[in-house]
């Protein structure tokens, strides 16, 4: 009953409000802090239109910036409303991060540089009609490699987040330049297509730096009709669940959802692009800050149906979180949200999908606009992480048991030598490695016992092995929940004859005797025919003989 009185009280109190006119009302909000008791007000406080930069889970309070105008209006739902000092708006030695046109540059001199595991190209124009660049990294970066899963990441989606298009761009370079010389970044480029786009909110990005001082601008630059106050904000626009909670019906607040979804060309273009790679199994969409991972649900504080879905992106938020060293949680824990980006990805296209609220902390003055000696901290770590999602891409549920990135087998005469390599291993008593004459099925363990976790990278020699055989191997991952996995069998041939040499001899004395009963010749001739007998098991040998 109080909660509805409540929401009763602001629907009546939103209707009769007056909201800001000029376009750019930074100058007329002040930044403050909201004692929210729960959930409950923080959805309240999210309704009502501006962003809420900090949410404080364990006290409850968040900080926003809000309009003037609206503080009385929290205040009068019993809501303590007290001032924060307000963060810096142009933070020292802004020079090291890249704006658009430096962005652009960034992903054009890497293709120019890597032409052979990359392509550049737009997947799309913003409101005012600035190209949305899209880096492919893979292997064969001019096909369409439907066998091979995935990955989007994007940056910028809100313009004052600042480094996000950095971790893009650090991301991508990372991949290109360890191409051929590292064997795990090889792998991913050579299994992977991998899609990065460093800015999907270039206007936004542009204006809110324009005159050499941050504005705190969000949103686009669209002219929104009927009103001077411009823009929509991306990460309300997606069509998943569209214009509901933690939205805004209003052109001035910086949450406006939009006239209606996916009415923005930024928020089309991700949708068609993600539309047409049916291939495209994760998906990470960047923000700051709070240093948060989150997952979907943003729109329910009820979990995803289903449990191998829900506790796949709990898991793997849990392994990105413990490497950036944030905090991992659904999205709807901080207040609900509805028509963004990883409610609509996964909810319409089943895409496992992430949002990170990067660094700095949501206690950090410097906010958004964080000095660049972040960089050098945060975007390694964030490398790290993003190793997480490269790997189970190709399949993200086994993130429940393991997905070995690399798995090998090779063969010489006297040993077969098996390797695996993984990062990650959920729940994990141990390895188990078999072995099947090739094409049999008849798979046997090589060892007693398990081969124990945690080393990253594993060995096996198998020493008993004949000449000429061919052998399959099966590795097996042994967990606790009914997480076991088995990897596809890998199949090589020993060098060399199961006939042994002495074999190869017998049989050539005996083609000797055999040439020189039948020929009737001398003993001229005979040595004349062994030499050539010798000479033609040589070849059919191949060559083994040298």
């Amino acid at each position: 009953m109080k909660r509805a009185i409540v929401l009763l009280t602001l629907s009546l109190l939103l209707l009769g409000t007056t909201v800001a006119t000029a376009q750019d009302f930074f100058a007329e909000r002040e930044f403050v802090r909201i004692n929210t008791r729960d959930v409950t007000e923080r959805d309240i406080v999210a309704d009502m239109g501006f962003a809420i930069d900090y949410v404080n889970l364990e006290a409850g309070w968040v900080a926003a910036w809000v309009p003037k105008k609206q503080i009385p209006q929290i205040e009068r739902l019993g809501i303590i409303v007290e001032p924060l000092e307000s963060k810096d708006t142009m933070p020292p030695n802004y020079g090291p991060y890249h704006d658009y046109q430096e962005q652009v540059e960034a992903v054009q001199e890497m293709a120019a540089t890597y032409p052979e595991i990359t392509d550049l190209y737009t997947i799309g124009q913003s409101i005012g009609g600035q190209d949305l660049w899209c880096l492919k990294i893979s292997d064969n970066p001019l096909q369409d490699e439907l066998d091979e899963s995935a990955i989007i990441v994007v940056a910028l989606h809100h313009a004052r987040e600042i480094l996000t298009p950095e971790m893009a761009l650090y991301a991508a370079q990372q991949l290109v330049e360890g191409y051929g010389v590292d064997e795990e970044i090889t792998y991913y480029v050579e299994n992977r297509e991998i899609f990065v786009i460093p800015t999907l909110n270039p206007d936004g990005g542009e204006y809110d730096h324009a005159t050499g001082n941050f504005r705190m601008w969000r949103k686009n630059r669209r002219v929104n009709e009927g009103s001077s106050c411009r823009g929509v904000d991306l990460n309300r626009n997606y069509g998943y669940l569209w214009g509901g909670v933690g939205s805004s019906a209003s052109p001035c607040a910086d949450t406006y959802r939009g006239a209606e979804a996916f009415s923005e060309p930024e928020s089309r273009a991700l949708r068609d692009f993600t539309r047409a790679h049916e291939n495209v199994r994760t998906l990470l969409t960047l923000h700051t800050h709070a240093k948060l991972v989150l997952y979907p649900w943003g729109n329910q504080s009820q979990h995803i149906d289903d449990q191998i879905d829900f506790l796949t992106h709990k898991t793997m938020a849990e392994y990105m979180a413990s490497i950036l060293k944030y905090s991992p949680g659904q999205a709807s824990s901080l207040y609900r949200t509805t028509g963004d980006t990883t409610d609509w990805s996964y909810g319409e296209l089943g895409i496992v999908s992430f949002t990170w609220e990067m660094a700095p902390s949501q206690y950090d003055i410097t906010g958004f606009y964080p000095p660049p000696s972040i960089m050098e901290t945060e975007l390694p770590r964030g490398w790290n992480a993003l190793r997480i999602m490269l790997n189970y891409t190709r399949e993200p549920s086994l993130i429940l048991a393991t997905d070995p990135w690399k798995l090998t087998a090779e063969a010489t005469e006297d040993a077969v030598t098996v390797e695996w390599a993984t990062l990650v291993e959920t729940n994990a008593k141990g390895y188990k490695l078999l072995r099947a004459d090739e094409g049999s099925g008849n798979f046997e363990p090589l060892h007693d016992g398990l081969i124990q976790t945690d080393k990253g990278d594993y060995l096996f020699v198998d020493e008993n092995v004949e000449p000429g055989a061919s052998y399959e191997y099966l590795l097996t991952f042994k967990g606790t929940n009914n997480n076991d996995v088995e990897f596809d069998p890998i199949a090589v041939t020993i060098p060399g004859s199961t006939d042994d040499d002495v074999s190869d001899d017998d049989a050539i004395d005996d083609d000797t005797a055999a040439d020189d009963d039948t020929a009737g010749d001398d003993d001229a001739a005979g040595n004349d025919d062994a030499d050539a007998d010798d000479d033609d098991d040589d070849d059919d040998d191949g060559g083994c003989g040298c």
